[in-house]
This record gives C-alpha cells, sequence and structure tokens, in this order.
C-alpha cells in the first residue's frame, strides 16, 4: 500500500492546483469533487480494502473477482464496482447491489475491458484503481480505492493470457471440417472429423500442445505422438469425438459446454518466450446434431 498513497494524493493536488512532476496519463482518472453531487471517499473514510482474484469460470467470460475487505466499524453497501487499469479499456461498472459488514471479505464479479496490447509488459498495479458506487442513507456516491500490490501477478498472467488469445486470433485460424464419419471406439460410437489449425503469418511460430473435452464428450487426436505439433500454413489432424459415459441427471442436466473443446497452443514471440494459450472451438449444428446421437446412444436416451 506504501507505493500507492503518493500516486493518490498527487491525484488530489490534480484536482486542486496541478502537480507538474506527474504525468497526467500516468494514472487513470478519478472521480472529483466537482463531478458529483456528493464527495468522493476513499479506503481511509470506508475502511475497504481491495485486491483481485480469477478463478477458472471467470476466464470464460472474461471477467476478475474484486476482493473487498471491510476493516472499518461500519456497514458498506456496494451499488457498482468496476476495474480502471490502463492493461485494458473502460468497461462499463458493473451492478451487483451487496453489503459488506465490518470484518467481512468478499468477492465482487466484475467484467473487464478489452486488452491493451501495445506494451511488451503489463502496466504497474500502482494505476489500478477499484471504483465503487456506494449507498449510504443520503444518496449514491463514489469511491476510489487503490489495489494491492500484491494483485500485481494476477493482473499480470490475466492480461498476458489475454494479449496472447488477441495475438492468436490474428495468427492462427482453428475450425472443424469434414469428412465427418461415425465409427466405434471399444463400445462407444465415435465421430472422426478434421480439425484445421492453419497460421495466417509465416513468422508465426505455433504449436498443438493438447485438446480436451467437456463433461459429456472426450476429444483425441487419432494418431498418437503427434503432440507436441507445429503447424504450419496448412495444418489438418484428424481427431475422434467419444462420449464420456456420464449419463446421471447432474451430467447431463448441467453440461453447459457440451460441445466446445479447448485447444491449447503455444505461441513463440520474436524474443524466444513460449506462451501457452486456451481457446475453445466449437463444431457446426450438423455435427452436434451427431455427437448428441452418440451421448443419447450411449446413455440410452
Amino acid at each position: 500500500m506504501r507505493s500507492v498513497w503518493p500516486v493518490l494524493l498527487c491525484v488530489a493536488a490534480v484536482l486542486h492546483a496541478g502537480c507538474a512532476d506527474q504525468d497526467p496519463e500516468a494514472i487513470p482518472s478519478v472521480p472529483s469533487a466537482t463531478s458529483s453531487t456528493t464527495p468522493s471517499r476513499s479506503e481511509t473514510s470506508t475502511g475497504l480494502q481491495s485486491t483481485l482474484r480469477q478463478y477458472r469460470e471467470d476466464e470464460a467470460e472474461h471477467r476478475i473477482q474484486i476482493t473487498l475487505t471491510n476493516h472499518g466499524n461500519e456497514v458498506q453497501g456496494i451499488l457498482t464496482a468496476r476495474l480502471l487499469w490502463p492493461g485494458y479499456s473502460e468497461a462499463e461498472p458493473t451492478n451487483h447491489p451487496t453489503s459488506v459488514f465490518p470484518g467481512v471479505t468478499l468477492d465482487i464479479p466484475v467484467q473487464l475491458g478489452s486488452p491493451r496490447c501495445e506494451a511488451k509488459e503489463p502496466p504497474s498495479i500502482e494505476r489500478a484503481i477499484v471504483e465503487l458506487t456506494t449507498e449510504p442513507a443520503t444518496s449514491a456516491e463514489k469511491i476510489s480505492i487503490p489495489v494491492d500490490p500484491n494483485a500485481q501477478k494476477v493482473l499480470d498472467r490475466v492480461w498476458t493470457q489475454d494479449c496472447s488469445r488477441v495475438r492468436l486470433s490474428r495468427s492462427v485460424s482453428l475450425f472443424f471440417s469434414g469428412p465427418v464419419t461415425q465409427t466405434s471406439s471399444g463400445t462407444l460410437a465415435a465421430t472422426d472429423l478434421v480439425l484445421n489449425l492453419t497460421t495466417t503469418h509465416e513468422e508465426v511460430e505455433a504449436s498443438l500442445i493438447a485438446l480436451s473435452g467437456s463433461v459429456l464428450l472426450n476429444i483425441e487426436l487419432i494418431a498418437p505422438g503427434v503432440v507436441p505439433l507445429r503447424l504450419g500454413p496448412q495444418s489438418r489432424v484428424a481427431v475422434r469425438i467419444t462420449p464420456t459415459g456420464r449419463c446421471d441427471g447432474h451430467a447431463l442436466g448441467e453440461s453447459k459446454k457440451t460441445y466446445q473443446f479447448q485447444i491449447s497452443l503455444r505461441l513463440g514471440d520474436d524474443q524466444g518466450v513460449d506462451t501457452d494459450v486456451g481457446v475453445e472451438i466449437t463444431p457446426d449444428e450438423p455435427t452436434r446434431a451427431l455427437l448428441w446421437a452418440t451421448i443419447a446412444a450411449a446413455c440410452g436416451l
């Protein structure tokens, strides 16, 4: 926290008299007293402190968890929250009405904006601010709270993964294609098709390192021993999809990504640094219908 306070003090100075030694672009904008009918409060007056987390389910939803702890003596009512940080464009505040009681820690999931990937390194966490809209007895007001410096590694990981996905979308094309054939694997019906992985730039170094399926469907390469597979301008690999055999009501009723398959790729950059990136790919509707038929047959539906 010690490295954050000078920045906040300078922000206050800018609002009233200017801060000649600081670049105004070096920090996110903080709500000023003149921009609202009520003054902005901070960590000092509310007792709130913040850090960041990201769980596995957050990655697919492009969000991060703001973890708030109330070290004060009063209940803090929260209406909206968002993270302001130069590594991402500004997202709209996330509506998440809740109350943070004294001594309590809770998570608020918020959406991230689009990653800004022009720089080679993520910005410092000193430039990150949690902006909250609170609900005191009178009227709603905004609070700006710095983020715990220990959360730098969380932002580094999230930003690096997101920017790697941006690079991937610009450099590699992935899709399933035919011929789609129905066969068998042991006692289970299987669906064979082709995974196309095409690099769009010759200088891109990319390799297929793993495939993973869903709760109801497995996916594997038909030809063993080809992973990692260095991708070229026209890489095609045959894959086989089979039911997992999960036929319980929970699996059948709660599977939300039945036909989404995780493709793990390794991207190299011009500095020789490799980054592993996971992307989801879904077959077309006719193929999904065939896959459901194999699930139904395996489960006796």
